[in-house]
């Protein structure tokens, strides 16, 4: 059986190391990068492709707290600002109401409920308002040591990404890419 390859339009918020990684990721995927943010400084204005050290690819990273995201086109967009939900709710408000299904690895993201059930309840209720996605991998310090590292250390080649939502028994959201 033969899969179909999804070519998902990706936005990043956050591009200090791990949103370049990720940013990296997806270029290196072929998919479309059609948003980047960050906060106001000497990234902004840069052509992400050129931020990266790589050739242009036409998209100037934009001022996170100036941008106009009702022109935001992404399914999904990789938050990677903080280990805090309260730092990130601005990002997650933003995106979200902009249509984007939210992937975020802040270590607070992965049991929101539990840790801030006040922006828990905030998330639920843009994700229904706008029909999107919010799922935290709480991976922050997976990225530098940890589990993470240790289980995925011996690979040479990621070949496949899976997202699943599901908020009712019979309703789910399933985005699986296979590369």
């Amino acid at each position: 059986m033969e899969s179909s390859q999804i070519s998902p339009r990706i936005a990043i918020y956050g591009l200090g190391f791990v949103g370049q990684q990720l940013a990296g990721f997806a270029l290196d995927k072929g998919w479309e990068i059609v948003g980047a943010y960050n906060r106001a400084g000497e990234k902004i204005g840069q052509d992400l492709g050129s931020l990266l050290g790589r050739d242009p690819i036409g998209l100037t990273v934009e001022d996170c707290d100036t941008a106009d995201y009702s022109r935001l086109t992404a399914d999904i967009a990789f938050v990677a600002v903080s280990d805090r939900l309260e730092v990130n709710y601005p990002s997650y408000e933003r995106l979200m109401s902009a249509g984007a299904n939210i992937l975020c690895h802040g270590a607070e993201s992965c049991n929101p409920r539990r840790l801030n059930p006040g922006i828990a309840e905030k998330l639920q209720a843009l994700a229904l308002k706008n029909n999107v996605t919010f799922t935290g991998g709480g991976i922050w310090d997976m990225t530098r040591i940890w589990a993470g590292i240790l289980s995925v250390g011996p690979n040479t080649e990621i070949t496949s990404m899976t997202h699943a939502y599901s908020a009712e028994p019979d309703q789910s959201y399933r985005l699986n890419v296979i590369t």
